[in-house]
């Protein structure tokens, strides 16, 4: 698969904290802390991450140096909760060539660090992670999300199409004490971070 300096096609699409062990949770935006129903404990966040990851397909890229590295090469960071909607899409195309589905995770936007018009705090955005649908089964990605996790997005505006396209550095998630997981940066600037939090403020930069 092409790749545009570690560019791996999650499109997002717009439709319109913490914890520190696994009894602490975290709640979605606007519930109060605890609700039953919005309950997310560390080993949730650490499924998810898993899950997320394990898509089948393998790629080559050239790791960013940082956050604010990563944030200078696309058009939109921001970051939001799992709204724990997962759906599938993409199939194999007439004449056999084979066309990869995608995971869509369903994103509500709680922070626009790198922000544009197409993503907007109070948005719903559609994460689509491209997987191998020979690998995995859609299941094992949808049991894997728990409504109210947080991630950070860094992602890539096509001005003809319409679609953002996130960097595989950039479907980040995280448990308070670390380490970073899902699609995350390594090197240097990265080394320090432990949160969702840290990354986005180590990428809200003057660009």
């Amino acid at each position: 698969m092409w790749l545009r300096r570690g560019l791996i096609p999650l499109c997002l699409v717009v439709t319109a904290s913490a914890c520190t062990t696994n009894d602490r949770v975290v709640t979605s935006a606007g519930e109060p802390e605890g609700s039953a129903d919005d309950q997310v404990v560390c080993a949730d966040i650490e499924r998810f991450a898993e899950a997320l990851v394990d898509t089948g397909i393998a790629y080559d890229y050239l790791p960013s140096e940082s956050p604010a590295d990563l944030a200078a090469e696309v058009d939109v960071v921001f970051g939001g909760q799992l709204t724990g909607q997962v759906r599938a899409v993409g199939e194999d195309t007439p004449g056999g060539t084979f066309s990869p589905s995608s995971v869509v995770y369903d994103v509500e936007v709680t922070r626009a660090v790198a922000s544009s018009p197409e993503v907007g705090v109070g948005d719903t955005v559609e994460v689509l992670v491209p997987f191998n649908p020979g690998h995995q089964e859609l299941a094992e990605y949808r049991e894997a999300v728990t409504p109210g996790i947080e991630v950070a997005i860094f992602a890539i505006h096509h001005g003809i199409t319409g679609d953002v396209f996130g960097e595989i550095e950039g479907f980040i998630t995280a448990c308070p004490d670390g380490p970073l997981l899902g699609w995350t940066g390594f090197r240097r600037g990265w080394d320090e971070l432990s949160s969702v939090n840290d990354v986005l403020d180590a990428a809200d930069v003057e660009r």
